[in-house]
């Protein structure tokens, strides 16, 4: 939610409370007891006009604030995934039909992290990354729960099935850029349970790498022409090995 626009709206609420409770306090008259009484008993659709439009007055007023938010959030430009939009002339992207975005750190109970590398694109060259994915990006699973979007990442990256998913943290990709905000998971009770290497859109190669070398297998993978996701620091973070030793 915009700050900005929640504390416009909120002074509109307070306005109309405070001129509520004016009339109430001031002009307790018969006639504007009837109509508080029947405004209290009575639906909006059957209303008069009259009285409807006095309620439109408000209305009209939220949606003046709403429409002058709506033109600062300008669409530049539409891909099939993302728009490009622009706010108070800052441009940004958004990914479309996604509520959410997550990341798993998952260590096996031999003490070896999962990695996935794949061909990213917009870097042109191969990304050494966590596992992770996107929420609600699915037909019919457009309200699907952090957590088990996360867990079916898991098992679409890596094979691996989780047991259970905690959550860790969360925070924004590159805010300077993206509306996007990544949460955090940690996989617990891992099972191997199927090959792995993402959907049919994707080639993914799943690595196991055993935490005690971890360090200097990335500098390795970084010698081979390889990017290393920041997020796979996030995660050695949270499992006490952020530095190398």
């Amino acid at each position: 939610m915009n700050t900005d626009l929640l504390e416009r709206l909120a002074s509109i609420e307070h306005e109309q409370w405070a001129a509520w409770a004016r009339h109430f306090l001031e002009q307790q008259t018969p006639d504007n007891t009837i109509r508080w009484r029947r405004q209290m008993e009575t639906s909006y659709l059957e209303l008069t006009e009259g009285e409807k439009e006095l309620d439109r007055v408000w209305a009209r007023r939220m949606l003046a604030a709403i429409g002058e938010q709506a033109k600062t959030d300008e669409v530049i430009a539409e891909g099939k995934h993302l728009l490009l939009k622009q706010r108070n002339g800052w441009e940004y992207v958004e990914r479309r039909k996604v509520s959410g975005i997550v990341g798993i750190l998952a260590v096996t109970e031999d003490r070896k992290l999962l990695l996935v590398e794949q061909y990213r694109p917009a870097l042109d060259k191969r990304v050494i990354e966590i596992p992770a994915g996107l929420a609600g990006d699915l037909e019919g699973a457009e309200n699907e729960a952090l957590a088990e979007a996360a867990r079916r990442e898991l098992l679409e990256e890596t094979g691996y099935e989780a047991r259970e998913m905690v959550y860790l943290t969360e925070g924004p990709a590159s805010a300077g850029l993206s509306t996007e905000v990544i949460t955090f998971f940690q996989a617990r009770g891992l099972r191997k349970v199927a090959a792995g290497g993402g959907d049919i859109s994707e080639e993914i190669i799943v690595h196991d790498v055993p935490l005690d070398a971890v360090h200097s297998w990335l500098e390795e993978k970084r010698r081979e022409g390889c990017a290393v996701d920041y997020k796979v620091y996030t995660a050695l973070y949270f499992e006490g090995l952020a530095n190398p030793r």
